[in-house]
């Protein structure tokens, strides 16, 4: 009788006392504060800017531009949340809660929705306020800016630009600002009495929205996948390319 008695404040415990286990899946699980769960992406306001990417350390994740996508590697990331932290826009968050476990790798891609535009103006600086501290250029996450102190120049490759907003956040004299263009939105229109099918414009678009034909003299832009730089405007030799506000 004695054996049983050092198992009696045992067996009173687990009598009053929930259990210390739970039905999962069947009961929701509770994380506790500060739980490592998995990354997710507010797509809507992801600019695509790549920076998640760079700064991910086992590159679990991958921007594409081109097809405006963002994808990750579940079975790869870390849950160490650095890619939080370094996006400009904060569309990146880490939620409570484990990827589903599998046999194979997960690899899951998100699609920027068509519907939102990948333009968000152009950078410009006062060149009155700024002091050429070259703490823009240092931030810039594309090497889109260059500042030469001594010189006391400031340059920005529009082309190359993310528009991620970093280094307006981060000029200590509140010299730079996104400005929005007049008229939003614009596409490429071209004069094709002054067009001498060169294709230039065609190699110089970042997004291959161009397509030119010098045989059926024939010039064609698709307007999907247009991103309004301004690139092949800039580089046409015979000034034929205007940009005018795109068709809604």
């Amino acid at each position: 009788m004695a054996k049983f008695l050092p198992f009696t404040g045992t067996v009173l415990h687990n009598l009053f006392h929930k259990p210390v286990t739970t039905s999962y899946p069947f009961v929701p699980k509770e994380y506790p504060e500060r739980t490592r769960g998995h990354v997710e992406v507010d797509m809507e306001t992801c600019l695509l800017c790549g920076l998640c990417s760079k700064s991910c350390p086992p590159r679990a994740i991958h921007v594409d531009r081109d097809t405006h996508t963002w994808s990750i590697h579940r079975f790869d990331c870390v849950q160490c949340g650095y890619c939080v932290q370094k996006c400009p826009k904060h569309c990146l968050s880490i939620v409570p809660g484990y990827p589903e476990p599998g046999a194979e790798k997960k690899l899951d891609i998100y699609h920027k929705p068509e519907a939102i535009e990948m333009k968000m103006g152009q950078v410009t600086v006062d060149l009155s306020k700024c002091v050429y501290c070259t703490l823009c250029a240092k931030k810039c996450p594309n090497e889109a800016i260059t500042v030469d102190r001594a010189a006391k120049t400031w340059e920005i490759d529009h082309h190359k630009c993310l528009r991620c907003s970093l280094c307006v956040n981060n000029c200590p004299r509140h010299a730079l600002e996104i400005r929005e263009e007049e008229g939003g939105f614009k596409h490429p229109q071209a004069d094709l009495n002054q067009c001498v099918f060169c294709t230039l414009c065609a190699k110089k678009c970042p997004a291959s929205a161009l397509t030119v034909d010098r045989a059926t003299k024939t010039w064609k832009l698709n307007e999907k996948e247009c991103v309004g730089c301004g690139a092949c405007a800039e580089h046409c030799p015979k000034g034929c390319i205007t940009m005018r506000p795109a068709s809604t």
